[in-house]
């Protein structure tokens, strides 16, 4: 029982050292930045959508490419390649297996608004259900995303990048019904920055408590 304790405990601290550099956290706070970009780039949505989602594509495939160069050149050298063992991959076989409905979840709400704007479904009610589906969706998708996430990966500082993602929807749907006035640029930049600022704090900190090895060969891979 005491070998099994120690074992889920490793493996804990192996996924904590593999995400206590803040790259993902900058990652996901780039990609929290990528969508208030393109409304920057190209305010009139009905105009310019392939082009808002080019943009996107492009912020995201870029972001992605920094981690990886990241946490090559810049993680490895330091701490050496975490590797988990069979308690880590069932922990992150059951984040894929979240992230893969919560995907398909949002899929098929977006089919079903895409139904009612279309004209295909009449009925009031189904309408108002939409309506009521897209901001409370895009609220709660990434509490509970981040947060199992969190639960299931040992990266406590997702809990907090969960609420960062949902905020900027709900508090723009009140400015914008109360008031008349569109702040869902302004709510993407505050709370990317935040995200990004959170990141950057814990990079700074990994970078002063873990120092390249005089020695040229990386240190050896983490066990967990």
């Amino acid at each position: 029982m005491t070998d099994t304790v120690n074992l889920a405990e490793l493996e804990r601290k192996a996924f904590r050292s593999y995400f206590g550099d803040g790259l993902w956290d900058i990652y996901l706070g780039l990609l929290l930045l990528a969508l208030s970009i393109p409304q920057l780039l190209f305010p009139t949505w009905s105009e310019s959508k392939p082009e808002r989602l080019g943009t996107y594509l492009i912020l995201a495939t870029l972001s992605w490419l920094a981690l990886r160069a990241g946490k090559k050149y810049i993680t490895v050298p330091r701490i050496g390649q975490v590797k988990v063992g069979p308690a880590g991959r069932a922990r992150r076989q059951k984040t894929r297996i979240v992230m893969i409905i919560a995907l398909l979840l949002n899929i098929a709400a977006l089919i079903f608004v895409l139904l009612i704007n279309a004209g295909r479904v009449n009925a009031p009610w189904f309408a108002g259900l939409g309506n009521l589906i897209v901001p409370v969706g895009l609220s709660l998708s990434p509490i509970v995303i981040f947060g199992l996430a969190a639960h299931f990966l040992a990266y406590s500082r997702l809990y907090i990048i969960g609420v960062l993602f949902a905020l900027p929807w709900p508090i723009t749907e009140f400015v914008e019904q109360s008031f008349g006035v569109d702040i869902s640029v302004s709510a993407f930049l505050i709370s990317s920055g935040i995200v990004i600022a959170m990141g950057v704090v814990t990079f700074v900190r990994f970078m002063r408590e873990n120092l390249v090895p005089a020695d040229p060969e990386l240190p050896e891979a983490r066990q967990g």
